[in-house]
């Protein structure tokens, strides 16, 4: 438990203090960086894609252990039309060389712990949700490819997020990712 509550903190700590990756891109069209590495997902019959916005900020990493893994994607980003986007997922497991090609996870798959955090804010109105879900829930997720000489990994995933005063639910689909770790 102490692990888990310190990784946690660790993917907080990365979105506050994420390097920004669209550093290289272009005021006026952010996506001419075409980054490969991104987070999109759909939530409240509006597409994000962490490409197209500034001020983006994307990192991931597999911290190991001796008898665990966990493997982090952490993003926020500020949407052209001001909205504030945070967005973590944690999977935990016994061995990192457990993760393969077509490997499907959801809350029946006892192998592995699979849990999202979603924010989401307006520069305007302040927090519209805020919440997560764990393996418990209704979660998914499916490693569509891992490269481990290049360490690329991706992914789809779709999540039921409850907030954080369990009073709403936000339904994320369509959810893909592709990272570097």
């Amino acid at each position: 438990m102490k692990n888990l509550i310190y990784l946690f903190c660790i993917s907080f700590l990365l979105i506050g203090c994420g390097s920004d990756d669209s550093s290289d891109s272009n005021d006026d069209d952010p996506m001419l960086d075409n980054t490969p590495y991104y987070v999109s997902f759909r939530e409240s019959q509006m597409n994000f894609d962490s490409r197209a916005n500034q001020s983006v900020s994307f990192e991931s990493f597999v911290a190991e252990g001796i008898d665990d893994f966990s493997f982090i994607i952490t993003t926020n980003f500020l949407t052209t039309d001001g909205q504030i986007i945070a967005f973590v997922m944690t999977l935990y497991g016994e061995s990192f060389d457990d993760i393969q090609n077509n490997l499907e996870i959801d809350g029946q798959n006892l192998d592995f712990d699979l849990e999202f955090i979603y924010s989401r804010s307006s520069l305007i109105d302040g927090i519209d949700f805020s919440g997560s879900i764990d393996t418990g829930g209704e979660v998914y997720l499916k490693i569509l490819s891992i490269d481990r000489d290049n360490k690329i990994i991706s992914g789809n995933f779709n999540f039921v997020a409850e907030s954080n005063d369990d009073t709403s639910t936000r339904s994320v689909t369509n959810g893909f990712f592709n990272a570097d770790y």
